[in-house]
């Protein structure tokens, strides 16, 4: 069984998963189209100095043959937010999982509203 936890490296979580599945004998690597700003390890990383469509594109088709379990994090597939990969990733009996950690769930609009302080006025993506 082959393993990808991505598009998104959220606090290092992807990469930890992966090597904790690899120590437990599964073949894991975590992947990222996004370079981390605290600089997380991420097994396999789009460079930002590349033809990033191009690059993702050829990503997702790669990746999406030569692995059988997705994990995606922040509401995103291999091909990002519109999740365009994912019915033929289905069709192709690939497992899909995806994994939301707190600011791609909230209604970060309602949440400002509402409190007088809160990390949804400097926190991505605004609802």
């Amino acid at each position: 069984m082959r393993v990808l936890h991505a598009p998104n490296n959220i606090a290092g979580l992807s990469n930890i998963l992966a090597n904790a599945e690899r120590d437990l004998g599964i073949e894991s690597f975590s992947y990222s189209i996004h370079r981390s700003p605290f600089h997380y390890h991420t097994d396999i990383e789009i460079d930002e100095k590349s033809n990033r469509i191009l690059h993702v594109v050829f990503n997702a088709i790669m990746l999406g043959l030569k692995f059988d379990v997705f994990l995606f994090y922040f509401g995103e597939s291999l091909l990002g937010p519109y999740l365009w990969d994912v019915p033929i990733l289905k069709k192709l009996g690939k497992k899909i999982f995806f994994y939301f950690h707190g600011c791609d769930l909230r209604d970060s609009k309602k949440i400002i509203e509402s409190k007088r302080r809160s990390a949804c006025e400097i926190c991505w993506p605004q609802l």
